[in-house]
């Protein structure tokens, strides 16, 4: 189905934000600023409601417009197209 293709993908996010927006300390140790870790807090909360409706529920019609609020706040901050070409890139 669809939606769960793109659940799968899209709760690899935090994988995106970590390879695109880390840095490296003076001990080659990643980190992220407060900015990106409340983001991937955000997102994480739309993908937890994602599953249970997808898992638990089985609701296809709140599912879907799940997928939609993600993609709107993701491309608030982030590039919905350059998220999926690095998924493409990255499978």
């Amino acid at each position: 189905m669809h939606i769960v293709s793109k659940y799968e993908k899209y709760k690899r996010f935090d994988e995106y934000i970590w390879a695109n927006y880390s840095f490296a300390n003076k001990n080659d140790k990643s980190s992220l600023t407060k900015d990106y870790v409340s983001d991937i807090v955000k997102l994480s909360n739309i993908i937890g409601r994602l599953e249970i409706y997808l898992m638990d529920k089985q609701d296809l019609e709140n599912a879907h417009y799940i997928c939609k609020w993600f993609e709107q706040e993701f491309d608030e901050s982030y590039s919905m197209e350059d998220f999926k070409d690095w998924l493409n890139d990255n499978e």
